[in-house]
């Protein structure tokens, strides 16, 4: 007897994955667009867009390495992510420091805690788990109920 084939090594699950490699590429491109200087430094884009996004390419990230998981499971381990990293924000001893004052380690993990960045990262988690649900995850029973259906002869 061989075993089930699983949902992340399924011809189902490749158009998915590839689906969200292309959201996180263009969520990480507009990302660093955000806190580039193509945004002015006064703009509220500057201050929570790259923070929305970070969480949005968070959950892409989860997602692509398991594209069989659940959109309601994904955003709760999105956001206690978020909050681990914002919340680490608030411990300073200097090899953290010097971690953070690395260029790609400060874009993952941030300098300052701030109440708001816990919002952005809300409306971005969100954002991601609507587009999720909505146009890329398919579950398994979806299929195999539309893979059951009839279909009409014409």
């Amino acid at each position: 007897m061989t075993p089930p084939a699983t949902c992340s090594s399924s011809p189902a699950a490749r158009p998915a994955r590839l689906t969200l490699v292309i959201a996180l590429g263009l969520t990480i491109t507009l990302g660093l667009a955000s806190r580039s200087s193509i945004v002015p430094t006064d703009s509220w884009l500057r201050h929570y867009a790259g923070d929305a996004l970070w969480a949005m390419a968070v959950l892409w990230s989860l997602a692509i390495l398991r594209p069989s998981t659940q959109t309601r499971h994904l955003l709760p381990l999105t956001l206690a992510i978020a909050l681990a990293i914002e919340l680490s924000q608030l411990y300073h001893a200097d090899w953290i420091d010097a971690i953070r004052a690395l260029k790609p380690a400060a874009l993952i993990l941030g300098h300052t805690f701030l109440w708001t960045d816990l919002i952005s990262y809300a409306v971005g988690a969100a954002t991601a788990a609507l587009l999720h649900a909505r146009f890329i995850y398919k579950s398994p029973s979806s299929a195999n109920i539309k893979a059951s259906l009839p279909t009409p002869r014409g």
